[in-house]
């Protein structure tokens, strides 16, 4: 009977679970009563400051003064991490091909994918790893898609269908990892073309024995306006040349869902995928690194999805993205400094914390407080700031291509000025709409994407994609 009270504590959702919910309820009331100390340390007439120079100025200024100056140094220090996991960035070494190339099993989870999926799984039958199997995991579609499936791949014995009753991503990807046979299994969202020789780059990591998993690099593959543009720099600067450098660090945050490769020992050894949160592959991700596995990333192996074309697609998934990695780190908080996991501890779980979540708070509480009391001298400083700002990411996106050897276009370049503001904006509204639904305890659906099924099936290929980067 204890053993099943355990169980299902350990299958609650975070912030649902009281243990969590008293944890970050704890924290929040802790930080609050910090700046109300710090306020009312401010505002007293003479305490903070004893120069004549300072008590002359307005409280109110010198409220500004000070909030600026820690917001420029939370910012400076943000960036100094950038480069930081840049200058750790390593480029995909070649090595030869292996002649006793272990199975690998690719594991696809569906639900309502009929547009999307054939292509999918014809991009990894495509791959030039010979070894390869594909499990489709149909999770209770109401729509064609197990229709789809078994009509095109009818009579090809590498293509498996499993059907089950609607459980969820995470039940829907452990029913396929169990069904499974290989030890090495290539997990991919429904919507994901593969280039032909991604799955063989990432395999030759695992002759490595402490490797546990390895991460593609995703790319946006359905550039038809400006939301989809801004998402292209994204995953092109943020989602993989920083998560490069990660790798190295011993830090990398998640090894996606639309393309990761894992061992499957080490994911049964860490308790397979958990629906506690919304985030099931940094959950799997940061559970391995807690038990010190190696988690790495391979620049070379493209994949391409299917990104929001919408604003309000846009916002549904990235709202789900942000709070499910604010229930990831709420999850793994007791190891923050943990000396047994030194990247989970030390690296990752600040930079979730402080880099992801402290600093666009205190950012837009900083703007909004010098649109109150607008002084001249601090608001040519924030505009030079935001220029430098603006630099530093078009030089990270420069590197971003150097490691792959990419020209880039002149469309993305010019995309980095409204994707620096835009997503200063939006992701800021959503980090204090997680923090909130957190506090109040409100549930969070999965709010899956519509798909259309317009990725570009000429980049499947990722030699011809790199010749017309080259033009």
């Amino acid at each position: 009977m204890k053993d099943e009270v355990d169980n299902q504590l350990n299958h609650r959702p975070v912030f649902y679970d009281p243990t969590h919910r008293r944890l970050f309820i704890l924290a929040a009331v802790s930080l609050a009563l910090f700046l109300l100390w710090l306020y009312f340390r401010i505002f007293e007439p003479i305490g903070l400051f004893s120069f004549s120079a300072f008590v002359i100025i307005p409280i109110r200024r010198r409220f500004v003064f000070l909030l600026n100056r820690v917001m420029l140094l939370l910012l400076a220090l943000h960036y100094l991490k950038l480069f930081i996991f840049v200058l750790s960035a390593r480029r995909s070494r070649k090595q030869d091909n292996v002649i006793n190339m272990p199975k690998v099993c690719a594991i696809i989870p569906a639900f309502n994918e009929e547009k999307v999926i054939v292509k999918t799984v014809k991009s990894v039958l495509a791959s030039d790893y010979s070894r390869i199997e594909v499990y489709v995991v149909d999770d209770g579609s109401s729509d064609r898609t197990a229709e789809v499936i078994e009509k095109a791949f009818h009579g090809d014995g590498r293509v498996h269908l499993i059907r089950q009753e609607n459980s969820g991503k995470a039940a829907a990807l452990n029913r396929g990892i169990e069904a499974a046979e290989a030890e090495l299994l290539l997990l991919l969202d429904a919507d994901t073309v593969v280039a032909p020789d991604a799955v063989s780059l990432m395999a030759r990591h695992f002759a490595d024995l402490r490797v546990a998993a390895v991460s593609g690099n995703t790319r946006v593959g359905n550039v038809t306006n400006l939301i989809t543009r801004c998402q292209k720099v994204e995953y092109i600067r943020d989602f993989n040349l920083i998560k490069n450098g990660m790798s190295h660090l011993m830090c990398m945050a998640v090894v996606p869902g639309a393309l990761g490769m894992w061992r499957r020992t080490a994911v049964q050894g860490a308790g397979g995928f958990s629906a506690q949160t919304l985030g099931e592959d940094r959950d799997l991700t940061m559970a391995l690194l807690k038990k010190g596995e190696r988690v790495v990333f391979e620049p070379m192996a493209f994949s391409w999805t299917e990104a929001p074309a919408s604003l309000s697609a846009f916002m549904r998934q990235r709202f789900r993205w942000t709070y499910g990695t604010l229930q990831c780190a709420v999850k793994y908080l007791r190891s923050m400094f943990s000396l047994r996991s030194p990247g989970l501890g030390f690296l990752l779980l600040p930079d979730l914390l402080l880099f992801q979540t402290l600093v666009p708070c205190v950012s837009a509480i900083g703007l909004v407080t010098n649109l109150f009391e607008p002084l001249q001298s601090e608001l040519i400083l924030l505009a030079v700031s935001f220029c430098l700002a603006l630099i530093l990411e078009l030089v990270l996106y420069l590197l971003a291509h150097l490691f792959t050897k990419e020209r880039p276009g002149v469309a993305d370049l010019l995309t980095i000025i409204p994707q620096r503001i835009l997503y200063g904006v939006l992701l800021t509204y959503l980090i204090f709409k997680s923090l909130l639904t957190a506090f109040i305890g409100g549930g969070v659906g999965w709010n899956k994407l519509e798909r259309v099924g317009n990725v570009d099936d000429t980049k499947q290929n990722k030699q011809s994609y790199l010749r017309e980067a080259m033009r």
